[in-house]
């Protein structure tokens, strides 16, 4: 197999969105709450899985079903605390600005 080397000179812009305060940028100050937005669109699908799970639960007969449910409500639970503690990191860094 032949090896093609090619250098192509690609212009680059580095850019930095300081905390959604970025000069120049018209739409700087909607990164912080597009974050909000999809943080939010996040915990609603696990908020209703959450429900879900715990109603199969505690309707379930079978035992192994509901260690599988529970696993799953620990599964969603670190992910709400991801989510938790993404927002206030995102929070800290705003309110620094």
């Amino acid at each position: 197999m032949n090896d093609v080397v090619s250098e192509i000179a690609i212009p680059r812009k580095d850019v930095t969105l300081g905390r959604g305060h970025a000069k120049g940028l018209p739409c700087a100050g909607a990164i912080p709450a597009a974050f909000d937005d999809l943080l939010h669109d996040l915990r609603q699908p696990l908020s209703a899985i959450d429900s879900l799970a715990y109603f199969l639960e505690i309707t379930s007969p079978d035992e192994s079903v509901r260690e599988h449910l529970q696993r799953i409500q620990a599964m969603v639970a670190r992910a709400h605390g991801i989510l938790d503690r993404s927002s206030n990191l995102q929070s800290v860094s705003s309110s620094a600005a």
